[in-house]
């Protein structure tokens, strides 16, 4: 891209002009089918049907996934499971399943966290469960 800056002045050759040059560089960008699961009440010691999370690079360039791990206040109680490679193509998408494997009667919570070369990250997904 080029452009010129032009300043107006009472100096002599006025406007005195620079021209300007630059490339910008694509941003790649990760979109989540969802921000938050909760999970129906699960008898302990068992594993809930998992639900999904699809991973979208919504920007131009390729992402980088750093890692895609669980958090938080009780993130044992919870299982995550994903078809992400190391890197994640622009427009293509991914998908994490977690489920909920509470290990008491109790209620519990986590966070699914995604890092990666996308802005915003780490991106992250609020989990939550009742054991019963």
């Amino acid at each position: 891209m080029t452009g010129t800056l032009s300043v107006t002045d009472n100096a002599s050759g006025s406007p005195q002009k620079v021209t300007l040059t630059g490339t910008g560089t694509a941003v790649p960008s990760v979109k989540l089918s969802t921000t938050s699961i909760a999970f129906p009440a699960t008898t302990h010691a068992t594993t809930s049907a998992a639900q999904t999370v699809t991973l979208t690079n919504a920007g131009t360039a390729t992402i980088d996934l750093t890692s895609i791990t669980l958090t938080g206040t009780n993130p044992t109680d919870f299982e995550a499971l994903n078809t992400c490679g190391p890197s994640l193509a622009a427009g293509a998408n991914c998908v994490v399943y977690v489920a909920f494997k509470p290990a008491t009667a109790a209620a519990f919570k986590a966070t699914l966290s995604i890092a990666d070369t996308g802005s915003g990250s780490p991106q992250s997904v609020a989990l939550s469960g009742t054991g019963k």
